[in-house]
């Protein structure tokens, strides 16, 4: 599904397209394989240029870019579009997120690499991009990390004056392809682990836990102006001290921060600690009666 979205998102560029011999209709853009030089659906005798996509995603709790696509761009030995033709490649997945089948991923140029020629009138260069993956936090039972996103959804397009592309794969109103900008910076929430609550102790039924989130910040080529946003977050959090809707609150720590050391994709800038309760489901109807006591008493 990922592949199927990037390969429609190379398609629909003209710039890149220019470049590409026609088949069925279409730029010559395909996954894995491409068709032998007698298949009748090549529209001209030259099958060149064209690019082969090739996904391969593996586990990376770590979110070092283990995931990778590789771009093969196949050109005639002679042709002067080679470059032209890798850098609008380049030009269309770097820094793009991809959304498709529930899954969100993005790309980040990692390198590129001279492949072995079939023939001797065709050279192919193989361009790497690392994907690193946003997991869906709303299929997380009590997740503080989705309760910030709505939160960020809400709230932030009203105080930095622009709206923002909310990683949320499980919402349907999120674009296929799309490139964040200082017009319109991404936002993903993560969380990353979960303990015992020091400063606060529940009543019955109540157990209080401590929730360290991340926040993500992305404008690809823009670090500094990603950076300021995650400190005006930082900064409303610590004011509004508590986030909330209809499905739950958050009480907000003061022990984490923003470590502008910290890659955005890879680990994201700001720390959250979200203080939040879970509540035993024969005890639902006594929530309020806890939260408030207990509440009152980290006052």
């Amino acid at each position: 599904m990922i592949t199927d979205t990037i390969l429609e998102h190379l398609q629909n560029s003209t710039e890149l397209t220019a470049y590409l011999a026609r088949y069925d209709g279409k730029a010559a853009i395909f996954q894995n394989l491409a068709p032998e030089n007698t298949d009748a659906g090549w529209e001209s005798q030259n099958h060149y240029s064209q690019l082969l996509l090739r996904l391969n995603m593996r586990e990376d709790f770590q979110r070092e870019g283990k995931s990778t696509l590789t771009v093969e761009v196949a050109t005639d030995r002679d042709s002067r579009d080679g470059y032209p033709l890798m850098d609008a490649v380049r030009e269309r997945l770097d820094g793009w997120f991809f959304n498709a089948g529930g899954r969100v991923v993005s790309a980040r140029w990692a390198g590129v690499s001279e492949a072995a020629a079939r023939d001797e009138m065709t050279r192919r260069t193989v361009i790497t991009f690392a994907l690193i993956e946003y997991p869906d936090q709303g299929v997380l039972p009590e997740s503080p990390a989705a309760l910030l996103g709505v939160w960020s959804k809400g709230r932030l397009p009203e105080v930095i004056g622009r709206p923002i592309y909310l990683i949320d794969p499980g919402d349907g109103s999120l674009s296929q392809a799309f490139r964040p900008t200082e017009q319109k910076p991404a936002v993903y929430w993560r969380l990353v682990k979960t303990g015992k609550c020091e400063s606060l102790t529940g009543g019955k039924g109540v157990m209080w836990r401590s929730a360290l989130v991340h926040c993500h910040i992305v404008i690809p080529g823009r670090g500094a102006e990603a950076d300021a946003i995650a400190l005006l977050i930082e900064h409303m959090l610590l004011a509004e001290g508590r986030v909330e809707n209809e499905d739950g609150f958050v009480i907000i720590g003061d022990t984490q921060g923003l470590d502008l050391s910290r890659d955005p994709v890879q680990a994201g800038q700001l720390a959250v600690e979200a203080v939040y309760p879970v509540i035993a489901e024969n005890n639902a109807g006594e929530k309020l009666q806890h939260v408030s006591v207990a509440m009152r008493e980290r006052e």
